[in-house]
């Protein structure tokens, strides 16, 4: 009986598994797990006694002889052979000139390392051998990372040439006993699983998050950052790594050392503990894993020193900074967690990061490379040839790999993908390590926070160019801007408004008017007055009036809930109120309110402005200007202006007093920035209530232009539109949400565009950019409106939030407050001249927001947004996030727990969380999830909604209210804000797409099957029902043996059955490589210009049809006709377009009816010949053959 060709069947190692799924994932781009080592002969050679010694290597060692493929199961085994034939290839550039050589060589090198293996053919070994001239070769041997580790290279390479110094022969060349790479194999399925399971679920308790390089590392760059990975795991295109190389000098390396002993650590856990700080400062993030290669080679097993094979393992390393620890207690933490793991290092990675629940984990790799391929140590005794050097190429796949080599001069070798850093990106990032462990070996134990990775240049432009702001700006107040307006331009229009306008010298004598009996009634520098007053013209001139008299205003929405109002006045405790007969009541019952509540409420009188007295008392007042003698006190910038009540945490607003100080600073920049001249018209857009208001004020008094104020209610949609065309508007201030609503209108006059309030999408820049000036603002309350601004927009990606207005300092921080570099998210502080006083009576919150300035001047402040961003490389800031929970939405600033705490005071809940959802891209809503009161009914969404807008703005109310049995919770017991379900907003429940073709049901069945459900829809994501990469080539597999023909790929980028049945080939059509044509007219396009014209119409488009009337050639038979029709269908890509509910064109291959299908349209008497109506129908074609008759006719479409 023959002997079978199989010798062994193996199961993989955890890393051959990863490395499996690496290579099957795309078979089209290069491999970056093929290494290669390159030996440099010098010296007599006998090329047939080579080539003879390492086809002994494989004979010698059995899994040398491997191949890995995928089993019926789904289960992935390496297939040995009892003989495989060793490619061996030999090239002679002896001939050619030196120049000509290396080039030749490097591109023979280049091919060997290029050209891909087939996992399933043995062996993923090859050799070339290169004559480069007399007595000098070079041995090229390139193999894949799924049969070798690095550690195995050099015993492979003693062996291979103790073997050519035995002339070939195995029993001749004295090597050890193999002991089969089956043992360890044997040894790891003989692991406690679930003791190693415990330990790492142990370790990473607590992670919230993975840590990625690569983001921080693009965006300093200023690029967009490419995708190196995404949740469900998915690879990006194969990219060659480039590599920096920085050699530590002897001394410092000796004094790591010193340190290391000294201390009881190893080096590797000092350059382990500094990579982990350095991520912790280049993510903003003081919780840090990144991935390190273990040897993997465990002494139980006897010669496990002399084996061959994969060994390692890639696992994580987790790095908790603590600022105040020392460098040397940082260290011997991070060395007893990996002592404690280290009988747990066999654990695959997938399953670690299963246990972890986030995902990909990391983006970088530490590898410790203390296997050097040393030259002097590969003897070749009795042969006269020696070893000249060795070249070693090998990669990963992560965008960052750091590989430390030992040695007297420390060598750091930064490998990294150029897509993700350049070089330059790259060697300011070895530098920063280098500069780490400087400290490190200066002085173990200073703390973690008292180490700098920044060059002292690199501090510069942080903290003094990007802040280079000074500028000359007049120090006044508004009014003073006024004053001097109405005196440059008293004739022009000033205010305008429905029932007419205000010239600036008309609208300056009004407010003078007014201001003079707000003196009267006790207003002055350091007093507020409050405004219960909608949007008007009224509104404009009792806000300039108030800022005269010298006191602040305080504007209050008489919309608010009576609640709300109630607490504003009692808390700002006003001198007076202003209101008109239309808001009195609404003002005086907040006012009883408020006293009623505290024994020091307000007892503020009441001036309703269309009261017959007070109208009296206007007219006979003086309409010249105030000064110093005609208030109550002499008026200075640094004297209140106007207070703004915004969301608090405790659920308690607070108010934000801003002095004058900086609104001469903000309307030089607005008048600048935005090109408002004297025959601007601005449109004051905003809530009195917000501090946009002031934004619109300033922009347009003290430049002279004009001051559209429309009537009180919302201003969006329609309304706007119409607001602007009718007063030809040219600068408004919008936000991202009402922008987003303003439907398309030939504005003509609208030439200047400030978006604000919330982050601005980009397609809404793209859109709104064109033919204007378009500026994103930025700017807390707590700033005199605006802090930053952007350069005019142009349309391209999501807009910056710009570099800071005059005068004004913007400090990107950690916790630390250390400026962090370039591109690392840090908390935004802000100083300089728009800062406001504080909070109104609430010390304790102004002193932790407002803060001591490290960076100007002694006595200066900055404030603490709670904003999260970060640089571009040349200084323009882009928003992020938030660091608290705070948000936005629509443009008002919202703390949810203002919301919570609400919602907390019902007395049928228990417990509540809420949130700010996304669930359709760009709209952001307000959900609430409520946990009942305990024995207590479950309240309803109705109810919870009444009680919340008795107490909160519109604005504040949850768009969704969810009832929960308890709020999910992580394992270390905070609220899992991804684990709360996606609201149902009242549509109906649906089960999913059933299948529609036998593609798509045998797709949905092997979904399934490959995900242990029991159905699956025809538009389910593999992703979301829990596929990852390992269980994506299961599906594959199967999806062949059925007769479909896709790769891993296509599985992460089409993702659903309906998705994949289109781009499943047959496999008589897919080539060697699953590749499709590029060119197949099968796919989804973008819709056309007018398509999108159409869509926006609004309607149903089924039946927007065209038709013509063909005259067939004498002779043409029904089937020869509908031959010549498909051949013109299948030509050309546009015919067989399909338009998508979801508003995108499919092209789909699909025929037309067979002839005896067709059934006779109507018949015109007189036809006298056979016609053809070809009818084109929103996106089908169809044709209907005409009987003939007397005549012929058009039908109609």
């Amino acid at each position: 009986m023959s002997q079978s060709r199989i010798e062994d069947i193996l199961p993989l190692s955890p890393l051959q598994e990863g490395l499996y799924f690496h290579a099957v994932y795309d078979d089209r781009a290069q491999d970056v797990y093929t290494m290669q080592f390159a030996f440099d002969l010098v010296g007599p050679l006998d090329a047939a006694t080579m080539r003879a010694a390492a086809e002994a290597l494989l004979r010698r060692h059995a899994n040398l002889r491997a191949g890995f493929r995928e089993r019926k199961t789904g289960e992935r085994v390496q297939v040995v052979r009892r003989e495989v034939e060793l490619p061996w290839s030999e090239w002679d550039l002896s001939g050619l000139d030196a120049a000509a050589r290396d080039v030749e060589l490097s591109r023979v090198m280049g091919e060997e390392r290029s050209r891909r293996f087939d996992l399933a053919v043995a062996p993923l070994l090859r050799c070339a051998l290169v004559r480069l001239g007399e007595g000098r070769h070079r041995l090229v041997v390139t193999n894949h990372h799924i049969l070798l580790d690095g550690w195995s290279m050099p015993l492979l390479a003693r062996e291979l040439f103790a073997l050519y110094a035995a002339g070939g022969d195995a029993a001749g060349a004295g090597l050890p006993r193999v002991t089969p790479y089956r043992e360890y194999l044997g040894w790891l399925a003989g692991r406690d699983r679930a003791a190693a399971e415990e330990a790492w679920r142990e370790a990473l308790a607590g992670l919230e998050e993975p840590t990625l390089l690569a983001p921080a590392l693009t965006a300093a760059a200023g690029a967009a950052v490419p995708d190196v990975a995404d949740p469900s795991g998915a690879r990006p295109e194969a990219v060659v790594p480039q590599r920096v190389v920085s050699q530590l000098p002897s001394g410092l390396t000796a004094r790591l050392a010193e340190v290391a002993r000294g201390r009881g650590l190893t080096l590797n856990t000092l350059v382990q503990g500094a990579w982990g700080l350095l991520l912790g400062r280049l993510t903003g993030r003081e919780d840090v894993v990144f991935g390190a290669t273990v040897s993997g080679r465990p002494p139980e097993i006897a010669g496990i020193e002399s084996m061959v094979g994969l060994f390692i393992n890639t696992l994580p390393v987790r790095v908790r900074l603590r600022p105040e620890e020392s460098l040397a207690g940082l260290f011997g933490r991070v060395q007893e967690q990996q002592t404690r793991l280290m009988d747990h290092q066999h654990l695959g990675l997938n399953e670690v990061q299963r246990l972890a629940g986030l995902g990909e984990l990391f983006d970088t790799l530490t590898v410790f490379e203390n296997y050097p391929l040393d030259p002097e140590g590969l003897e070749l005794p009795g042969t006269g040839l020696r070893i000249g050097g060795v070249e070693v190429n090998d990669a990963t796949h992560y965008p960052v790999t750091l590989a430390v080599i030992p040695g007297d001069e420390l060598t750091l070798r930064l490998d990294h993908r150029p897509d993700v850093l350049d070089g330059e990106a790259a060697e300011r990032l070895a530098g920063r390590l280098v500069r780490v462990l400087e400290a490190v070996a200066d002085d173990p134990d200073r703390p973690v926070a008292g180490v700098e990775v920044l060059e002292e240049a690199e501090r510069t432009r942080l903290l003094v160019e990007w802040n280079d702001t000074a500028r000359d700006v007049p120090r006044t107040t508004f009014g003073g801007l006024v004053e001097a307006q109405a005196a440059r331009t008293p004739q022009n229009e000033a205010v305008v408004f429905d029932g007419g306008s205000l010239t600036y010298g008309e609208f300056n004598a009004r407010a003078n008017r007014l201001a003079r009996l707000l003196v009267e009634a006790g207003a002055g520098p350091e007093s507020v007055v409050a405004l219960v007053l909608p949007r008007s013209v009224e509104t404009v001139v009792a806000a300039v009036a108030v800022l005269k008299a010298g006191a602040a205003y305080l504007p209050v929405d008489p919309a608010y809930p009576a609640e709300r109002i109630a607490h504003m006045i009692g808390d700002a405790r006003p001198a007076l109120v202003i209101a008109t007969a239309a808001t009195a009541a609404t003002a005086a019952d907040a006012a009883a309110a408020a006293r009623a509540a505290s024994a020091a409420g307000p007892d503020a009188p009441l001036l309703v402005l269309d009261d017959h007295e007070v109208t009296g008392r206007l007219e006979r007042a003086a309409d010249t200007d105030l000064t110093d003698a005609d208030r109550r006190a002499p008026l200075l910038p640094e004297h209140p202006a106007y207070v703004i009540y915004t969301s608090g945490s405790t659920g308690r607003p607070k108010g934000v007093v801003v002095p004058h100080a900086g609104i001469a600073n903000l309307s030089a920049a607005e008048i600048e920035r935005f090109d408002v001249t004297p025959d601007s018209r601005v449109l004051q857009c905003s809530s009195p209530s917000f501090d946009a208001a002031v934004l619109e004020l300033s922009m347009a008094l003290p430049a002279g232009a004009a001051l559209v104020v429309p009537p009180p209610g919302p201003m969006v949609g329609e309304a706007l539109a119409e607001v602007l065309v009718r007063h030809r508007v040219t600068h408004a201030l919008i936000t991202p949400a009402a922008l987003a609503g303003l439907p398309s209108t030939d504005l003509p006059d609208f030439r200047s565009l400030v978006v604000g309030g919330e982050a601005c999408p980009a397609d809404l820049a793209a859109r709104w950019s064109q033919g204007r000036r378009m500026v994103n603002a930025y700017g807390p309350t707590e700033i005199t409106v605006a802090a930053t601004m952007s350069e005019p927009l142009s349309g391209g990606g999501v807009p910056p939030i710009g570099r800071p207005l005059p005068n004004t300092q913007a400090y990107v921080l950690d916790a630390a407050l250390r400026p962090v570099p370039a591109g690392v998210t840090g908390e935004l502080y802000i100083a300089g001249a728009g800062l406001a006083r504080g909070y109104l009576d609430r010390a304790a919150l102004t002193a932790e927001r407002f803060v001591a300035n490290p960076f100007g001047a002694a006595g200066t402040r900055m404030y603490r947004t709670g904003d999260l961003v970060r640089r571009t490389g040349d200084g323009e800031l882009e928003y992020v996030g938030r660091a608290d929970e705070q948000v936005k939405v629509r443009g008002f600033r919202i703390e949810l727990g203002e919301i919570e705490a609400a919602l907390a005071a019902h007395p049928r809940v228990g417990q509540v969380a809420v949130v700010v959802r996304e669930d359709r891209p760009g709209v952001k809503q307000l959900v609430a999830y409520v946990v009942p009161e305990a024995d207590a009914p479950a309240p309803d969404a109705a109810g919870l909604r009444e009680h919340v807008a008795a107490g909160l703005p519109e604005h504040m109310v949850p768009a969704a209210f969810v009832v929960l049995d308890a709020l999910p919770v992580t394992p270390n017991g905070k609220l899992d804000r991804r684990a709360l379900p996606a609201p149902d907003f009242g549509a109906a429940v649906s089960a999913g797409r059933a299948p529609r073709t036998e593609r798509e049901e045998l797709l949905c069945g092997l979904f399934a099957q490959v995900l242990g459900l029991p159905v699956v829809g025809a538009e389910d994501s593999f992703f979301d029902l829990g596929g990852d990469s390992i269980v994506s080539i299961q599906l594959v597999s199967r999806a062949r043996r059925e007769g479909l023909v896709f790769t891993p790929r296509e599985v992460f980028e089409h993702r659903t059955p309906a998705a994949l049945a289109v781009v499943a080939r047959d496999p008589e059509g897919a080539s060697g490589q699953g590749a499709r044509e590029a060119d197949s007219g099968v796919g989804p396009v973008a819709l056309t210009p007018i398509v999108h014209w159409l869509r926006e119409r609004g309607g149903p488009v089924d039946g927007f049809c065209q038709s013509v009337v063909v005259r067939t050639p004498a002779g043409a038979d029904a089937g020869s006709l509908s031959a010549a029709l498909q051949a013109v269908v299948d030509h050309h890509d546009a015919l067989r377009l399909r338009l998508t509910r979801a508003g995108g064109a499919r092209c789909g291959a699909w025929r037309f009816p067979s002839p005896d299908r067709w059934t006779p349209g109507r018949v015109c008497c007189g036809w006298t010949r056979r016609v053809w109506t070809v009818r084109r129908c929103g996106p089908w074609w169809r044709a209907r053959p005409r009987r003939p008759g007397a005549g012929w006719c058009r039908s109609p479409g």
